[in-house]
């Protein structure tokens, strides 16, 4: 796999021609586990998850990454600032 033959996705990207890109969007929402999650993250499957999807664009706009995150609550932190 290229990122772990570069240690860099930026510089993974680069191999693709992508020099640039910016984070487009993060969505963020609750959700329940799959049998195949449950197991794998030794989480019940009733356990409400936390679900944070990426999208990185390049300069065209274009999605080049997108990311999918399962987050038990109770292990995460939510902050959100506000500059004056």
């Amino acid at each position: 796999m290229l990122i772990q033959k570069t240690g860099s996705f930026s510089e993974s990207w680069r191999h693709f021609e992508v020099f640039d890109y910016r984070r487009f969007e993060t969505r963020i929402s609750a959700g329940s586990l799959s049998q195949a999650d449950s197991l794998l993250l030794s989480l019940p499957r009733q356990q409400p998850v936390i679900l944070i999807t990426n999208i990185n664009v390049n300069t065209k706009d274009v999605p080049i990454v997108v990311s999918r995150t399962q987050v038990a609550p109770q292990y995460m932190e939510l902050v959100i600032r506000f500059n004056e």
